[in-house]
């Protein structure tokens, strides 16, 4: 549980350094021009940008909906069974021997991640130039969209990939093989290390059987 606290916590803070370093491509990331209406955000200031405030009173009326949910429906038990759930998870992080190693760990984990992304993307000419803070971007978009329910999230990864490729530039033909290329090898690198897993967890419970006996 501490761990999946921790992950959540990371994932969170990922978001929203992503969302705060590059406002301006995460507000035409859902339009469907988003393309050619790059250049023309990056002069407007923030406050005045109209996709701010639909943005901004979006969310207010999607908490306002969820509220009126919560009330109408009685989900407040399984709203309060989450939260007590991860402060478990917090708290349990005080059982830890070594935290700040395990915290160390869980950090450079997440810093993989994000270079397993970012330098993927000299692969190709046009993703190339794309720069640490874009990289940060396409992250951020991708690890919210991988948390769609489909198969290590296919489909809402690669849209988001290449929608944020475009916007940063990049070609569509060559976004699109990214995040093909990219998919693919993070699904067989998880495949691989899951059977690896499952393989060494045999050895190991056939070896601690065996010493008992």
């Amino acid at each position: 549980m501490a761990e999946r606290v921790v992950d959540a916590v990371l994932l969170g803070l990922i978001v929203v350094a992503g969302v705060l370093v590059s406002w301006n491509e995460f507000a035409l990331l859902l339009t469907p021009d988003a393309d050619a209406a790059a250049p023309a955000a990056e002069s407007i200031p923030l406050l005045q940008q109209t996709r701010f405030w639909f943005w901004t009173i979006g969310i207010i009326i999607f908490i306002a909906v969820c509220w009126w949910a919560c009330v109408k429906f009685h989900l407040w038990e399984k709203v309060k069974n989450f939260v007590r759930g991860f402060w478990e998870g917090f708290m349990s992080l005080k059982q830890i021997k070594h935290l700040p190693l395990f915290l160390a760990y869980s950090i450079g984990i997440w810093v993989c991640y994000y270079f397993e992304l970012y330098l993927a993307f000299y692969c190709l000419p046009s993703t190339a130039t794309v720069g640490p803070v874009g990289g940060l971007a396409c992250f951020a978009a991708s690890s919210v969209a991988v948390l769609v329910p489909t198969p290590n999230g296919a489909g809402p990864w690669n849209l988001a990939i290449v929608k944020m490729l475009g916007i940063y530039g990049a070609k569509t033909n060559e976004a699109q093989i990214m995040s093909f290329v990219l998919h693919f090898c993070q699904t067989m690198i998880y495949l691989l290390c899951g059977l690896v897993a499952w393989i060494a967890l045999k050895i190991i419970h056939r070896d601690g059987t065996s010493r008992k006996q």
